[in-house]
């Protein structure tokens, strides 16, 4: 599993998020230039930023900076977080111009899904209120991919 530390806001503790690729087989971020690879990635960002509005998470604050990577069509990821109690958390996602389908599916630490959208559209939204904190899985599907990789990015907003 390779390990991705973030930097969270100041507001919230510390999370990590981890990514296990459970493809069969691994697309290679570099496979384009750095300078494609800085395009998408800003065409994601902006779109996630662009999306907490849209869904009216005005009231929210992003409380780490963005997940992004990329993959192909039919690639599962899974990110791992650790979410407080007693927070009202809205996990949204995004894609980049090549992507028309991406996917969201939050499990608990027992494996129970939580909550997931499998809407056919590039905008996937979850939300929970932790219990109690606990670590939680966020399955990220790239359904649908027409120039590989595609770019993704998660944000994960809090109240």
């Amino acid at each position: 599993m390779t390990s991705f530390n973030v930097k969270p806001s100041n507001r919230y503790p510390s999370l990590a998020l981890g990514l296990a690729t459970l493809a069969t087989t691994w697309v290679a971020v570099g496979s384009g230039s750095a300078m494609a690879q800085e395009y998408y990635e800003e065409q994601v960002t902006a779109q996630l930023n662009f999306a907490a509005s849209a869904v009216g998470l005005s009231g929210y604050d992003m409380v780490y900076d963005p997940f992004i990577d990329s993959t192909g069509a039919g690639t599962t990821d899974s990110l791992s977080v650790t979410l407080y109690k007693g927070v009202s958390y809205t996990l949204v996602g995004v894609c980049d111009e090549d992507c028309s389908d991406l996917d969201l599916e939050l499990f608990n630490a027992k494996g129970h899904s939580i909550d997931s959208d499998y809407a056919g559209d590039d905008f996937p939204i979850v939300e929970v209120t932790p219990a109690k904190t606990s670590r939680f899985t966020l399955n990220v599907q790239m359904f649908s991919c027409s120039n590989e990789p595609c770019y993704y990015g998660i944000g994960v907003f809090a109240q």
